[in-house]
């Protein structure tokens, strides 16, 4: 069979590999263009190719569902997830961490110990219900800040950031940081934030090429260590004050109170929490907006579900909305597998210690594929519609695949559900501009631009993207619907031993 070198992919040169060849017409090499690039490597190459990147080992762009399942089942007990290696090199130095990188960076068998630690807590769904009426208040809260506070070229991306970090917070915690109030413009909660944005730019510019910051740190090393000692001190001051709350009997449904009945350290319960803010803030955040958006462009979805959920209140539209927007709009291009074992993958014969870089953003717009790949169908998703669709089930994974899969998906789902369900009852949502929308990448996947908003006199809210809007216009709902709506379904499956969504 044949080896790495006989992969198709961009020409190769000593000592820098194919890195001149990293890019595509229009786009250049930008890091922040990724998605790009490798739809225009599949395009060019095939299911399988060749990345031969210095100072890093073997790496093979995947393309293809069936070839990506053999990856994915051959990853081991310990499965190897590649990627933040600056952000776990500066944390396990970092005191306040004992060392512990916790479950974005660590691998092996440190990794296996804590995940085994905390998953009862974030995984089991009656320890998942109790947080329901937290986040479904959140989320009333919010839509009646944007109604009443959103002023002309505010930043609407900023304040939906806002809402998902008060809402991992208050689950986390039961710390509520009142984003939404207008005395915290210039808060904690503001700096957070922008260091969170910070944070995943340095990781994107430090985590390619060689890696020579560990021996030589650059001022681009030196700003994300900066930056990563700031927000750990920072969410730490918030767990330590969580923490003691505990141990005066004062917590009750959180996360953090979970885990210290069940006899959990306090390190442990800092990290975790650390790398639930971490990572569940932005990806949140921005799958609300990719379904505003997509909901916004395709009307009559947005009819069927505004009608479910104030109707009938069924919620598989709303699951089937939030499957296709993933699909178009995952949290990140590409999951990441690093296999100690040698693989055979189409006729390819690939050696341990090569990475796989799993593309589902690019493979699930693949005609080949799926029908009709570039359009909004939520009804693909669904058993009992006549466009529903036998898809290759390693196409599309927003959140991962085995045990290595996202630890916060729960979480995040009920908090995406909540949101779009209460935005999609509330308010008439609309699109303004051209289409598709334009996406970056810098780790995840975000809107180019910034959402900014204008008011209208007729009562409308109306959110700017550049050229493009997002109009709001507001509608009646009775408040207590929706709540009793997800609390009755959550209920159903946990009587019905079914996992919660």
């Amino acid at each position: 069979m044949k080896g790495f070198k006989h992969l198709p992919g961009p020409t190769s040169y000593p000592f820098i590999g194919n890195l001149l060849g990293y890019k595509a017409p229009g786009v250049g090499r930008s890091p922040s263009q990724t998605p790009h690039i490798w739809k225009y490597f599949n395009q060019q190459f095939g299911p399988l190719v060749r990345l031969d990147m210095p100072g890093n080992n073997p790496m093979v762009l995947v393309f293809d569902p069936n070839l990506a399942e053999q990856v994915y089942r051959n990853e081991g007990v310990y499965p190897i997830r590649p990627g933040f290696d600056s952000l776990g090199y500066i944390r396990s130095r970092l005191k306040e961490t004992g060392g512990n990188e916790g479950l974005i960076t660590s691998s092996g068998g440190k990794w296996r110990e804590f995940r085994n630690k905390v998953q009862y807590s974030v995984l089991h769904p009656k320890v998942r219900e109790t947080y329901l009426t937290t986040v479904h208040e959140i989320g009333m809260e919010f839509a009646d800040h944007i109604q009443q506070n959103l002023k002309n070229g505010e930043d609407a991306t900023q304040e939906f950031y806002k809402w998902a970090l008060e809402t991992i917070v208050a689950i986390s915690l039961e710390t509520r940081l009142n984003c939404f109030h207008p005395s915290q413009q210039d808060s904690v909660n503001t700096q957070v934030l922008s260091l969170m944005k910070e944070i995943f730019h340095g990781c994107k510019n430090l985590d390619v090429g060689a890696k020579l910051w560990r021996y030589f740190p650059s001022k681009t090393f030196r700003k994300l260590e900066r930056d990563i000692e700031l927000f750990t001190q920072i969410t730490n001051q918030m767990i330590h004050k969580a923490i003691q709350k505990e141990k005066e009997n004062k917590l009750q449904n959180t996360l953090l109170g979970n885990l210290f009945s069940r006899g959990c350290d306090e390190i442990t319960m800092t990290v975790l929490a650390t790398d639930l803010i971490f990572g569940g803030v932005e990806q949140v955040a921005h799958a609300v907006m990719f379904s505003l958006y997509l909901l916004g462009v395709n009307p009559d979805k947005q009819e069927i579900l505004h009608n479910e959920l104030t109707r009938t209140q069924n919620p598989n539209y709303l699951k089937a909305v939030v499957k296709e927007t993933m699909r178009l709009y995952p949290p990140a291009v590409v999951n990441i597998r690093e296999l100690r074992v040698p693989l055979e993958l189409g006729e390819y014969s690939l050696e341990p210690g090569t990475v796989y870089i799993l593309a589902h953003q690019i493979m699930s717009r693949n005609p080949e594929y799926i029908r009709e790949p570039e359009q909004f169908i939520p009804e693909r998703w669904m058993r009992e519609s006549s466009q529903k669709e036998e898809l290759p089930p390693f196409l599309t994974l927003p959140f991962g695949w085995g045990p290595r899969s996202c630890i916060g998906r729960r979480f995040s789902e009920m908090e995406i559900f909540s949101m779009i369900s209460i935005l999609a009852s509330r308010f008439q949502i609309g699109w303004e501009g051209e289409a598709p929308l334009r996406i970056k990448s810098e780790i995840v996947i975000f809107p180019e631009g910034e959402l900014s908003s204008t008011s209208r006199r007729d009562n409308n809210l109306k959110v700017k993207h550049s050229s493009e809007n997002i109009f709001f216009k507001i509608k009646s709902l009775n408040k207590q619907t929706l709540l009793n709506f997800f609390i009755k379904e959550y209920q159903n499956r946990i009587e019905n031993g079914r996992k919660a969504p």
